[in-house]
């Protein structure tokens, strides 16, 4: 996929499962408003937008890919007390 839809093409994704996320984690007890429903879908599609550009460099999925990118959202949630 272009650039582009790298950026496009999660959002509708991003946007469904942030929303079940979300609503796991309210059913869980996390206060319901919106920084619990935006980080859930914030978090999803920043995994996809940096997983992409890897795709495109490589040409094809990997779990490396996978592992570098749930890492570094995992390293940054953990250096900024979120997680």
């Amino acid at each position: 996929p272009s650039l582009e839809r790298c950026i496009t093409d999660p959002v509708p994704s991003s946007i469904v499962m942030g929303l079940l996320m979300a609503g796991l984690n309210v059913g869980s007890g996390a206060p319901l408003n919106g920084a619990t429903f935006g980080g859930a879908i914030g978090g999803i599609y920043a995994y996809h937008v940096l997983q992409c550009p890897m795709e495109q460099v490589h040409g094809r999925r990997s779990s490396l890919h996978n592992a570098v990118s749930g890492g570094t959202l995992g390293g940054l949630a953990v250096a900024r007390g979120m997680a």
